[in-house]
C-alpha cells in the first residue's frame, strides 16, 4: 500500500488494530511476494503468510490459510512464532 506522508501504512494499521484488540488476540496477515516486511508489522502481527505465485493466483488459498491458522491459534492447536 502506498499512502502519501506515511512510510509504513500497513505497519501503522497493524499497530492501531493491536492497540484495539490487545496482546491476547492473534492477528494474521497475508503479503504478496514483494512486500516490505517491517519491524512494525512483525511486532504487531502474530503471523504473516506470503503468496506463492506471481501473478497472484493463490490469494484465496492464502486467505484461507490465514483463517485456518487464526482458528487453530484460538483453539490452542497452533502457537505461531515470527
Amino acid at each position: 500500500m502506498g499512502v502519501e506522508g506515511l512510510r509504513d501504512p500497513e505497519g501503522d494499521l497493524l499497530k492501531s488494530v493491536r492497540a484495539l484488540v490487545g496482546s491476547d488476540i492473534p492477528i494474521g496477515v497475508s503479503h504478496d511476494l514483494h512486500a516490505n516486511v517491517t519491524r512494525e508489522r512483525v511486532q504487531h502481527a502474530t503471523f504473516i503468510v506470503g503468496y506463492k505465485t506471481n501473478p497472484h493466483r493463490d490469494h484465496s488459498e492464502v486467505g484461507y490459510r490465514v483463517g485456518e491458522i487464526l482458528i487453530g491459534t484460538l483453539q490452542g492447536r497452533y502457537r505461531p512464532v515470527m
